[in-house]
């Protein structure tokens, strides 16, 4: 009697999950990579990018190893001497 309602409780466990698995599609896969780029460098940052990377982009992009490519930018709600990289023994401060 334990065996057969232990083989009910796992078949009641184990149904939700093979359902679950009939309506996956593959969809496109993002990479997304934080960069922090020091104050007043951002210009410098994303003339470097589109100088080394848009053509690499573009030929990957006639290949059709790639859909897209984009860049989306974020700027600190803080100013930015609040969030500069610091060492690991410096402290940081918070602003008034």
């Amino acid at each position: 009697m334990k065996k057969l309602c232990g083989l009910v409780v796992f078949l009641l466990l184990l149904v939700p999950a093979l359902f679950a698995q009939e309506h996956y599609t593959e969809g496109p896969i993002w990479r997304v990579t934080l960069i922090r780029v020091k104050p007043t460098h951002m210009d410098d940052y994303l003339t470097m990018l589109r100088q080394t990377t848009k053509s690499v982009y573009e030929e990957n992009k006639k290949q059709g190893s790639i859909i897209d490519y984009k860049v989306f930018l974020k700027e600190t709600k803080n100013s930015p001497e609040d969030w500069t990289s610091a060492s690991p023994s410096s402290t940081r401060t918070t602003p008034p």
